[in-house]
């Protein structure tokens, strides 16, 4: 009898779940069908008049400078991990994410630059992009049959680190990345592939509004959960409103190029340096051009709630060991949250170059070899010895084995271009894999950096990351 009840009660279930199944299939296919009418509907409401755009999906009012996308909520479940707040149609991501838009990602930025917004750029390591940048928007969802009752789409994730839900600071308009297809068009990332990200919360590289903030995936996977208290029904037909967070054309974006050079007396300490903070349109910003009045700069853009982003490239005669201290106080004003620093400009090292792990010129605590270079100087004239690193397996002890050094002299940049081409195709004709395209440089403290760059910037092709050590070797 209890074998037969237990039979009941699995076909009972399998019938329950079947119906469940059906009854979101048919949702499903409810909303696609009050979308394509509503398309339909909007095209003929909305003809004619210049205030607005209609696209599939979405109705964009420049006036109200509001953008309106059709949607609807996935089957995410309480307490799952969630990762995006909007995805497109396509995407395989309705696991992990709030809601489906049917508008197409490309089509969401369109009605944001037709209200009069525009793109910054979304992460990219790369590019040394390593801060979401773009004006603010405020998103929110509101049920379809209800669109006055806008809920702030962070209420719906809950923080476990906080036991809140996420601040309400808005999303950066990033505007995804322009990528090229298998045919080889420039088509949009965010329309073409995985995981075709509207609205993420966490840093992802190809979103159209990221958090602004810099927010690894790593570190929030597990921390961000969809919240129980704030929910709406699976698969609900819903609004996705999106509007800047100033109406009035305040720019929250802030760009500044920080110069640094020595003084003419050449006084030793970076204190004495000469600092000049320029805005976007090249305006000097601090008349005294010292560290103090750099500080008072950021204070002053911080009170008036900029995101700051900061270029910093070093004058030609700054010694290597003061372009390490200098990006040392740099570093020390971004951990803090003062500014953001924006990508090198061109003929430039990201400041991060003159600050690398110490730990990572012990050859046999590392787990990889980047190639090795010390440079000399004589004069005006540079050379260098090129290391090649390798663990030598054969050695017998696996659980640390010794290391093999090969060492190149260089006399010029050619010849570290050339050296490092011609080990490229000698280890590929060996059927080896490439070295990696990493360099641990390390130069005398008082090699300026001119020198430096001169000798090296050939081989950036081919060399991706450089870390510089200002270091007096004996």
């Amino acid at each position: 009898m209890r074998k037969n009840l237990l039979s009941l009660s699995m076909v009972l279930l399998a019938a329950f779940t079947c119906a469940a199944k059906d009854d979101f299939t048919e949702k499903q296919a409810a909303n696609r069908k009050v979308r394509d009418e509503l398309n339909g509907t909007n095209q003929k409401t909305f003809a004619g008049k210049e205030d607005f755009l209609v696209l599939p999906g979405l109705v964009a009012d420049k006036k109200t400078k509001t953008v309106t996308v059709l949607g609807e909520t996935t089957d995410i479940a309480v307490n799952d991990i969630a990762e995006f707040y909007v995805i497109g149609e396509a995407s395989g991501h309705d696991y992990e994410s709030l809601a489906i838009s049917f508008a197409l990602p490309g089509d969401i930025i369109k009605a944001l630059e037709f209200i009069g917004m525009k793109a910054g750029h979304p992460v990219s390591a790369q590019k040394m992009q390593f801060w979401p940048k773009g004006e603010r928007v405020r998103m929110f969802f509101a049920r379809h049959s209800d669109p006055k009752q806008l809920v702030p789409v962070e209420k719906f994730i809950m923080d476990d680190r906080t036991g809140k839900t996420l601040p309400e600071v808005g999303l950066a308009f990033t505007g995804s990345t322009v990528i090229r297809n298998a045919e080889g068009e420039e088509v949009l990332a965010a329309d073409a592939r995985e995981p075709q990200s509207v609205a993420s919360v966490y840093n992802e590289p190809e979103t159209v509004l990221d958090v602004p903030r810099q927010a690894n995936q790593d570190a929030l996977y597990d921390h961000l959960h969809t919240h129980d208290g704030m929910r709406f029904p699976k698969h609900e037909l819903i609004d996705i409103v999106i509007r800047p967070e100033f109406t009035d054309g305040t720019e929250r974006v802030c760009d500044l190029a920080l110069k640094v050079e020595p003084p003419a007396d050449r006084l030793d300490s970076i204190t004495n340096y000469i600092y000049r903070i320029e805005g976007a349109d090249g305006k000097l910003l601090n008349e005294e051009k010292d560290i103090r009045s750099v500080i008072d700069v950021f204070v002053k853009k911080n009170k008036a709630s900029k995101d700051i982003y900061v270029s910093v490239s070093f004058a030609d005669d700054v010694p290597a060991g003061r372009a390490a201290q200098v990006s040392q106080v740099v570093q020390s004003w971004e951990t803090s949250g003062s500014i953001r620093v924006a990508p090198p400009i061109e003929g430039q090292l990201y400041y991060r170059a003159f600050i690398p792990n110490p730990a990572h010129l012990d050859r046999k605590g590392r787990s990889g070899h980047p190639w090795e270079l010390r440079l000399r100087k004589k004069d005006d004239s540079v050379s260098g010895t090129l290391t090649q690193c390798e663990f030598d397996w054969k050695s017998g002890d696996v659980q640390n084995p010794a290391v093999k050094a090969t060492d190149f002299e260089v006399t010029s940049s050619d010849d570290l271009r050339d050296t490092l081409k011609r080990n490229e195709s000698e280890r590929k004709a060996e059927g080896k894999r490439p070295n990696i395209p990493v360099i641990l440089l390390v130069a005398p403290t008082d090699m300026p950096f001119r020198q430096i760059m001169d000798f090296i910037t050939p081989s950036m092709d081919i060399i991706h990351v450089i870390h510089i050590y200002a270091l007096d070797e004996e």
